[in-house]
């Protein structure tokens, strides 16, 4: 039982930032009525809230996609012909169980947040590369596109999906997944178009 009143904290109310606490005492005295609905709390951070940040990320990423798949198919299609073409998905479709299993391995050894921002990384450097080899050796560098860019692809999207599934239970899931599939869905067409 407490003698007097208990000494106030300077630390942050259950380990929340300011910020974080700023929502919390909002949220809480909407709930006992004492703001009106359309007070709505000012963010310090000039960053794009929670909710959008993984939309703007899956469009971004889905737009780009198209482009560099596009844009490989298309060098691809110019320095090879239309023949070599059903090998080159066929090699870039048996690489992909290899790439993804030890890309799921990783996701699940380390820190997804980290991992994201290495494969992002390593798809920029992949990128790079494909241009300066399509500048000195064209045609392999052709061939090396279709196959590589299916592949940095292919491991950007599990781990954007394997980390936002960490960041959501499951009415979250129900409800924001159906948003996302639509918007990457609008990034993509936007990358095609």
């Amino acid at each position: 039982r407490w003698i007097g009143r208990p000494r106030r904290s300077t630390a942050p109310v259950g380990g929340l930032t300011p910020h974080r606490e700023r929502e919390r005492s909002t949220a809480s005295a909407r709930r006992r009525n004492r703001l009106p609905s359309s007070v709505v709390p000012v963010s310090s951070s000039p960053s794009p809230s929670p909710r959008r940040a993984p939309a703007i990320v899956l469009a971004a990423v889905s737009a780009a996609a198209v482009l560099a798949s596009a844009g490989t198919d298309a060098m691809f299609l110019a320095r090879w012909g239309a023949g070599k073409f059903g090998l080159a998905l066929l090699v870039s479709s048996a690489l992909l169980v290899p790439v993804l299993a030890l890309v799921g391995a990783w996701l699940d050894r380390g820190d997804r947040g980290r991992v994201l921002l290495g494969l992002v990384a390593a798809g920029v450097v992949v990128l790079v590369g494909l241009v300066l080899a399509d500048r000195l050796a064209p045609a392999l560098g052709a061939g090396l596109g279709v196959v590589l860019v299916k592949q940095v692809v292919a491991t950007l999207e599990l781990a954007f999906w394997v980390q936002l599934g960490e960041q959501l239970d499951a009415g979250q899931s129900a409800r924001a997944i159906p948003r996302l599939a639509a918007i990457g869905g609008v990034g993509g067409a936007l990358g095609g178009g």
